[in-house]
């Protein structure tokens, strides 16, 4: 099984509903082996961050498993361990919003049916805020942890944020 530690998040407020850090410098040196994993704006799921060049990423799909050249002309690249998610209290890591999916009984829902997914968080994951967590970012949390669960990714904090807690 492979295994994906996510260190501390990054709060920084882009504007979406998703927060992240923003584009991802582009170095060899920035990228630490564990947090390979990375969204990329207009393409759909997740990625392997294969090489970096100053230009863009090689990056392989964790769906269909292909392999390409994303430009940084195009794309926004953002490690899925910087995205945090708003609550009615703090934000939270993904990976808070992943691990009660997984402790859950309940049934993940379609990730097409905007109704049923509302429904699914409302019980998972209660004090999500709704207003500012769109349809669309419920889906992808939904598409994201069928992913990660297909390819056997374990997504766990880092040992420095469970001494804090």
């Amino acid at each position: 099984m492979t295994s994906l530690t996510l260190p501390p998040s990054i709060r920084v407020n882009n504007g979406a509903t998703f927060k992240s850090s923003g584009p991802i410098p582009f170095s060899a040196d920035s990228v630490p082996p564990s947090s390979k994993l990375i969204s990329v704006t207009k393409l759909s799921g997740l990625f392997e961050l294969i090489s970096s060049k100053s230009d863009g990423a090689i990056i392989r799909s964790l769906e269909d498993k292909s392999t390409k050249f994303a430009s940084n002309r195009i794309h926004n690249f953002s490690h899925l361990e910087s995205i945090e998610i708003y609550t009615t209290r703090e934000n939270v890591n993904l990976v808070e919003i992943f691990h009660a999916m997984d402790k859950s009984e309940e049934t993940i829902p379609d990730e097409k049916d905007s109704t049923a997914t509302k429904n699914y968080f409302k019980k998972v994951f209660p004090s999500m805020d709704f207003e500012r967590v769109y349809d669309s970012d419920r889906k992808k949390m939904i598409k994201w942890f069928k992913l990660l669960k297909e390819n056997k990714v374990e997504i766990k904090l880092s040992e420095s944020i469970e001494e804090e807690n």
